[in-house]
């Protein structure tokens, strides 16, 4: 039997309801808009989900239970900075400052770690994606130019209603 693979299309390819890859909106930590900022031309997305476990110990010195902690997940959205005019294009090729957030919406679903839809946000208040710093902008001689943001999103604390966004 043949078997099915996950594509560079799926994920990032046209969704089939609107016809752009996703939609990614950066905002300041202040909640303000980063005029010209757009993500038009993803090129990669690194998924990851961590989270901290402290191994409990029997008399033994067996490992009897785990108790885990502190999941997220990570992100690194790597796309090509463009726009409707070389002035835009170099805006959203902008680092913004640590702390700002984005959401995305229109992405195709995929489940991670306590995320049904790791990549989506739900709208632009909703466990968005935060930017911690560490983003880089990938400059070349022939003209491929790409910024990465690596980004980390928290799911809401269930005992205490709280997430960090």
């Amino acid at each position: 039997m043949a078997q099915t693979h996950i594509n560079k299309r799926f994920v990032l390819g046209p969704n089939a309801t609107v016809g752009t890859p996703f939609v990614a909106t950066l905002v300041e930590p202040d909640g303000t808009a980063i005029t010209g900022w757009a993500m038009n031309d993803p090129q990669s997305l690194n998924v990851r989900h961590t989270s901290g476990a402290r191994r409990i110990m029997d008399g033994d010195g067996e490992v009897s239970g785990l108790i885990f902690s502190g999941e997220f997940i990570e992100c690194e959205f790597t796309f090509k900075p463009s726009g409707s005019s070389d002035a835009n294009s170099r805006l959203s090729a902008q680092l913004p400052k640590s702390g700002s957030k984005m959401s995305v919406t229109l992405a195709k679903i995929i489940r991670c770690g306590p995320f049904a839809d790791a990549l989506n946000t739900g709208g632009a208040t909703n466990y968005q994606w935060i930017y911690e710093g560490g983003g880089s902008l990938n400059l070349t001689n022939d003209g491929e130019t790409t910024l990465t943001l690596p980004m980390v999103r928290f799911p809401l604390n269930s005992s205490t209603g709280w997430s960090p966004v």
